[in-house]
């Protein structure tokens, strides 16, 4: 998905629903991350895109070294769930 395509949904306030359906997914990943010195903290959620359920979360600590590792459990982890495979 093209940065300019979700930059426009971020200024608006809309329902899970209404982004999933204006991105044509099932599925929306949401997540938010902070940094306190050395540490950083991710958390994720992955949502239902017509029910607005949630579907799986994860928060994961790690020390700034180790990011490229964080990033790659943390994608692992989303994209081994079974509502982000393919039909």
């Amino acid at each position: 998905m093209p940065k300019g395509q979700l930059r426009s949904i971020e200024k608006k306030m809309k329902r899970i629903s209404e982004i999933a359906s204006e991105l044509d997914v099932d599925v929306v990943l949401e997540g938010s991350v902070r940094k306190a010195g050395n540490k950083v903290r991710i958390t994720s959620q992955l949502i239902d895109g017509k029910t607005e359920e949630l579907l799986w979360s994860g928060i994961y600590d790690a020390e700034m070294t180790d990011l490229f590792a964080l990033q790659a459990e943390i994608a692992g982890k989303i994209a081994s769930f079974p509502e982000t495979k393919g039909s």
